[in-house]
């Protein structure tokens, strides 16, 4: 037998072992492990602001901020369909959260700065790029909470 062959049987034989250990040992200790549900997540306290926690499905505002300085980079290379395509993507996180959040000053602003890089993009790339850098830095105060 090759040397090979030979660990192959050991690993097989080891997890053989494990599968084992960890497999019910009769029906009924697998319906009783299948019964288990788990508990239910804990709500936010009324009036807490929930974007930039974690353990969310999906960060709106951290998205955002991807998308956001994505545009910004696509400026600086003067891509203006990057430009407009990447705030649209940011845009329409930063909606998603203000519906989480509708009072969140930062979220606005971050909202009419990418609108005005949208606008801009394909006519005044420069102005673009710095609108989605103010879009970006208003995300990141939102995501700190301030």
């Amino acid at each position: 037998m090759r040397v090979g062959q030979r660990a192959r049987r050991r690993v097989l034989a080891a997890l053989s072992v494990a599968a084992a250990a960890l497999s019910p040992a009769t029906p009924a200790d697998a319906a009783a492990r299948l019964a288990q549900t788990p508990p239910e997540p804990e709500a936010p306290a009324e009036g807490a602001i929930t974007h930039g926690k974690p353990g969310k499905p999906e960060n709106h505002v951290r998205e955002a901020l991807k998308h956001a300085r994505s545009a910004a980079g696509g400026a600086k290379q003067g891509n203006a369909s990057t430009i407009a395509e990447q705030a649209r993507l940011a845009q329409t996180h930063v909606a998603a959260a203000l519906r989480e959040e509708p009072h969140d000053p930062h979220l606005k602003a971050a909202s009419q700065s990418l609108s005005e890089a949208i606008a801009k993009a394909h006519d005044r790339p420069g102005e673009a790029r710095e609108a989605a850098w103010e879009a970006a830095d208003h995300l990141k105060a939102a995501s700190q909470g301030q």
